[in-house]
């Protein structure tokens, strides 16, 4: 079960499970309603147990809702796919050191 949570930092959110085909849709909508009270500023991705490439496509839609949005802690195998796809760059330029 994948999910998100919004931390006592309103504007850092967690992500924890999975990142995939079957669970990328329920967190596009989770974000979409909790975005409506507390927009993210770092999402952290540090309990994330496995991801494929629709976990990448999720992070990119999450920033087409806010290029300002920060990752931190993005498993090496979302920066893996993310490099044979050519966006390594873009989701770099949108990681946190925090």
């Amino acid at each position: 079960m994948s999910q998100i949570r919004v931390g006592d930092e309103t504007n850092r959110w967690w992500v924890s499970g999975e990142l995939s085909f079957s669970t990328v849709d329920q967190l596009l909508l989770e974000f979409n309603e909790l975005v409506k009270d507390t927009p993210p500023k770092i999402i952290d991705l540090s309990e994330i147990t496995h991801t494929d490439s629709a976990g990448l496509a999720l992070l990119i839609e999450w920033l087409k809702f806010d290029n300002l949005i920060s990752f931190n802690n993005i498993p090496m195998q979302l920066l893996s796919i993310a490099a044979v796809s050519g966006l390594q760059d873009l989701i770099n330029s949108n990681a946190s050191s925090c």
